[in-house]
């Protein structure tokens, strides 16, 4: 009996062993599935990341780009609106340039048509006024055909000068023709006081007879 029970603790030592064992080797292929596993979900949350990432990066490039793109245009117009307005800056100085010549123009076509017509009535004025010296000299000279010999040489010479003089005052109407510049006022003066002057030698030969 003592002998049969020895026997089957032994076995029972045995299968507890092995089952110890076996229990073991169990757990440590558990282990290994479970490191693998493990590795298996790293890998994979790895790889997701790294798409993340990709992902984020190609976003990021398509933004820049979107922007620079933006940007690039702002500054298109911005340089063709500045180029409209340096162009029309430059036509409107050119309208005022081209205004201020033809105003420019127009003063000075007036002004010469002002003097000129200025300038015939004066010389139309003076050529009156030497006409009727002229008559009156003639009648003077006339008038001192019966007077003595001295009275009638001296208005002879006096009618001389005086046509004389007024061929002269004939003469600066003709140079003042030519004049554009030269003062009307001042040429007048001059042309008055030649008439006076003519108009007093008539006095003074009148007188004689």
């Amino acid at each position: 009996m003592s002998r049969t029970i020895s026997i089957v603790a032994v076995a029972l030592s045995a299968l507890v062993g092995s089952a110890c064992e076996k229990s073991a080797e169990e757990e440590k292929a558990e282990a290994e599935r479970a490191q693998r596993e493990a590795d298996q979900i790293a890998a994979d949350e790895s790889e997701k990341v790294q798409g993340t990432i990709e992902g984020t990066r190609g976003d990021l490039n398509d933004e820049i780009k979107e922007v620079r793109g933006e940007a690039e245009g702002e500054i298109a117009r911005a340089h063709e609106e500045a180029s409209n307005e340096v162009n029309e800056a430059i036509e409107e100085g050119a309208d005022r340039v081209q205004a201020a010549r033809d105003e420019a123009a127009k003063e000075a076509r007036e002004a010469a048509e002002a003097f000129n017509e200025a300038r015939t009535e004066l010389r139309q004025s003076v050529e009156k006024q030497l006409g009727q010296i002229e008559q009156r000299a003639e009648a003077l000279k006339k008038k001192a055909a019966g007077a003595e010999a001295g009275a009638r040489s001296r208005v002879e010479s006096g009618v001389a000068r005086v046509r004389e003089k007024t061929s002269d005052v004939r003469k600066d109407i003709k140079s003042f023709e030519a004049e554009t510049a030269q003062s009307i006022s001042q040429f007048r003066k001059k042309l008055d006081q030649s008439i006076a002057e003519l108009k007093r030698s008539l006095d003074q030969i009148d007188d004689d007879i």
